[in-house]
C-alpha cells in the first residue's frame, strides 16, 4: 500500500502546476488582494494572508491521498476531515474546499519578516492618518468651494435681474 500511496503522490505533485493556476484563478481569494489599500494594510490584511490561505488550501489537496490510505484519525480514533468552512460558517459542508486544518508553524526568518511587517505598518499609521485626514479635509474645502461659487453665481444673477 506504502508504494500505492507514493505513486498516487507523485501524480498529485505532477498535477501541481494545475492546482496552483485553479486557486490563482479563484476569484474568491482575488477579491482580497483587490481590497487593498492603506486602510487594509493597517487592519493587517495582506498579501501574506492571501498567501497563506492559498498554501492551506493547495496543502488540502493531499488529504484525498491521506483519507484513502486512512492516515486521518483524531486521537479518540474518528476519521479527521480536512475542509473549509463554507461562507455561512458551516465546516465540513460538502461542498467544501480540502483544506490544511492546522496553524502553520513559522520559521524563524518568517517570524523575522512578519515582525517588519509589523513594524512597518506601525510606523505606516500615523502617515496614513494624515493622508486620510488631508483627504478629507480637500473634500471639504472642494464642497466649501463649489457652494460658495454656486451662491455667488445665483447672487450675480438676482442683482443683474433687478
Amino acid at each position: 500500500m506504502l508504494s500505492q500511496m507514493k505513486s498516487d503522490i507523485k501524480q498529485l505533485q505532477g498535477q501541481s502546476v494545475k492546482i496552483v493556476n485553479n486557486l490563482l484563478q479563484d476569484q474568491n481569494l482575488w477579491c482580497i488582494l483587490l481590497r487593498l489599500n492603506y486602510q487594509t494594510f493597517i487592519r493587517g490584511v495582506s498579501l501574506l494572508s492571501l498567501s497563506i490561505k492559498r498554501f492551506v488550501l493547495l496543502a488540502g489537496e493531499l488529504s484525498s491521498i491521506l483519507e484513502k490510505y486512512q492516515y486521518l484519525s483524531s486521537p479518540d480514533g474518528e476519521p479527521e476531515i480536512w475542509r473549509e468552512f463554507d461562507s455561512s460558517g458551516v465546516h465540513f459542508a460538502p461542498n467544501a474546499r480540502r483544506m490544511y486544518p492546522y496553524q502553520i508553524d513559522w520559521t524563524e526568518k518568517m517570524k523575522m519578516f512578519i515582525k517588519q511587517y509589523e513594524d512597518i505598518r506601525n510606523k505606516a499609521y500615523p502617515v496614513i492618518e494624515s493622508i486620510k485626514n488631508l483627504e478629507l479635509e480637500k473634500s471639504r474645502k472642494e464642497a466649501f468651494d463649489l457652494w460658495n461659487i454656486a451662491l455667488m453665481n445665483n447672487l450675480t444673477r438676482v442683482f443683474e435681474a433687478r
